[in-house]
C-alpha cells in the first residue's frame, strides 16, 4: 500500500480508517504512509493495529509530526513485525526520547537491513541508545544519522557499536558537528565495515586532523564507491592525506570535496584522482558569494569520461590545462544554464546553448563565463549573431569583461549595449 509521498495527504482520520481494515490484509509487505501530516494521534491509531501485519516487511512514516508519543506506540509493536527489513522515520520530529524509546523495542528486528532516523533532533542521547541495539541488527546495510544533531560524543557511541554491522553498506553522519574527534572514532571502524559503498561526511565541522585520520583507514573501504566530504575544511595537508590514499579504492566512482584554501599543487594533484579507472564524478566547491558552478565533461588520461563540478574558477583553468580532451563545458547560476556546449555525434555533433542576457547578476555571470569560455571555445566557437545586454546595467567593469571575449565571438553582427 502506497499513500505516501504527499499524493493523498490522509491525515489522522485516514490512518486510523486504513488501520482498522489491516485484519483483512494480512499479507501487507510494503507500507508508505510518508509525508500525510500524519500526528501522534494517527500514529497511535495506526499501532493499535499492526499486530495483524506480522509478514510487514517494509514501513515508511517519514515526513510526518508523530513526535515522541506517535514513534513510541509504533515501536512497541515491532515484536509483532520481526520480518521488517526497511525502517524509515526520517523527518518525524522525535527527540532522544523517541530514539530511546524506538531502540528498547529494536531487538525485535532482526532482519532489519535499511534505518534512516536523518533530520530529527535525537542528539547524543538518542544516538546512544540506538547504538547499543546494534548488537541485534547485524544484517543492516543503510544507517542514514544525517542532521540528527549529534556531536563526537554521539559519533564515539555509533562507533563503539559498529563493529556489529559487518554488512553495512551506506553510511550517513553528514550534518551532524561531530568533529574531528567523532570523525577520528568512526573511521578507526572502518576494518570492521569493509562491505561500505557509500560513505557521507558532508559538513560534519571536521579540519585536517580528521581528514588525516580517515584517509589513514580508508585503505579498509575497498568497495567504497561513493564519497562527500565537502563542507569540511580540510585544508592542504587533509587534502594531501586523502589523495595519497584514496588512490587505492579502484571501485570508487563519485567523489565530493570542498577546496577551500587549498595550494594551486594541492588542487593538481587533487584533479589528478581524476586518472583512477572507475572515477566518474568529481565535485570540487569553494566557498563563494555566487551560484555559479562550472559542469566538465572530461575524459581522463586513460580514456574514461568523468564529471567534475566545481565553483572555483581556478580548478578550471586547471582542466584546461591537465586534460587534452574534453567532452561538454557548463556554466549554470542557481541550476539554470548560462552556457553549454558539447561534442556529440549525429548529424547536430556540436550542441551549444548562450542564455546570458537571462542571468540574475550580469557581473558576476560576466566574471564566470569569462573563466569557462576558453575551455568550451576549444570544442565550439559560440555561434552568437545576436546579444542584447541593454538594460541589463553592466556599467564599465562589465564592459570590459565582455570586451576581453569579443574573440570568441567571431559571428556577432548586433551588439546592444544601451
Amino acid at each position: 500500500l502506497k499513500f505516501g509521498s504527499g499524493r493523498f495527504t490522509i491525515r489522522d482520520e485516514g490512518v486510523r480508517l486504513l488501520a482498522e481494515i489491516f485484519c483483512f490484509l494480512p499479507s501487507l509487505k510494503h507500507l508508505d504512509l510518508s509525508s500525510n501530516r500524519i500526528t501522534s494521534t494517527g500514529a497511535t491509531a495506526l499501532a493499535a493495529h499492526m499486530s495483524h501485519l506480522q509478514q510487514l516487511e517494509w514501513l515508511n512514516l517519514s515526513d510526518n509530526d508523530i513526535g515522541d508519543d506517535g514513534a513510541t506506540s509504533v515501536s512497541n509493536i515491532f515484536c509483532f513485525i520481526p520480518n521488517l527489513k526497511h525502517l524509515d522515520f526520517h523527518n518525524v520530529t522525535i527527540t532522544s526520547t523517541g530514539a530511546t524509546a524506538m531502540a528498547a523495542h529494536m531487538s525485535h528486528l532482526q532482519q532489519l537491513e535499511w534505518l534512516n532516523l536523518s533530520d530529527n533532533d535525537i542528539g547524543d542521547d538518542g544516538a546512544t541508545s540506538v547504538s547499543n541495539i546494534f548488537c541485534f541488527i547485524p544484517n543492516l546495510k543503510h544507517l542514514d544519522f544525517h542532521n540528527v544533531t549529534i556531536t563526537s560524543t554521539g559519533a564515539t557511541s555509533l562507533a563503539s557499536h559498529m563493529s556489529h554491522l559487518q554488512q553495512l553498506e551506506w553510511l550517513d553522519l553528514s550534518g551532524n558537528d561531530i568533529g574531528d574527534s567523532g570523525a577520528t572514532s568512526v573511521s578507526n571502524t572502518f576494518c570492521f565495515i569493509p562491505n561500505l559503498k557509500h560513505l557521507d561526511f558532508h559538513n560534519v565541522t571536521i579540519t585536517s586532523t580528521g581528514a588525516t585520520a580517515m584517509a589513514a583507514h580508508m585503505s579498509h573501504l575497498q568497495q567504497l564507491e561513493w564519497l562527500d566530504l565537502s563542507g569540511n575544511d580540510i585544508g592542504d595537508d587533509g587534502t594531501k592525506a586523502l589523495n595519497e590514499n584514496l588512490v587505492h579504492l579502484q571501485q570508487l566512482k563519485y567523489m565530493m570535496l570542498t577546496a577551500n584554501d587549498t595550494s594551486i599543487d594541492v588542487k593538481k594533484s587533487l584533479l589528478s584522482l581524476c586518472n583512477m579507472e572507475n572515477l566518474s564524478e568529481v565535485k570540487i566547491s569553494i566557498e563563494m558569494s555566487s551560484y555559479h558552478v562550472y559542469h566538465l565533461d572530461v575524459y581522463n588520461n586513460k580514456g574514461y569520461r568523468l564529471i567534475i563540478e566545481t565553483g572555483d574558477a581556478e580548478i578550471v583553468k586547471l582542466v584546461n590545462q591537465l586534460f587534452s580532451q574534453i567532452h561538454k563545458v557548463e556554466l549554470s547560476c542557481q541550476q539554470k544554464v548560462l552556457y553549454s556546449v558539447q561534442t556529440g555525434e549525429g548529424e547536430n555533433p556540436h550542441k551549444m546553448t548562450f542564455d546570458l542576457p537571462s542571468a540574475s547578476d550580469i557581473t558576476e555571470s560576466l566574471k564566470a563565463l569569462s573563466v569557462v569560455l576558453p575551455v568550451g571555445h576549444r570544442l565550439q566557437a559560440i555561434d552568437v549573431e545576436e546579444l542584447r545586454l541593454g538594460r541589463l546595467h553592466i556599467r564599465d567593469e562589465g564592459v570590459r569583461l565582455l570586451a576581453e571575449m569579443f574573440c570568441y565571438f567571431p559571428s556577432l553582427k548586433h551588439l546592444d549595449l544601451s
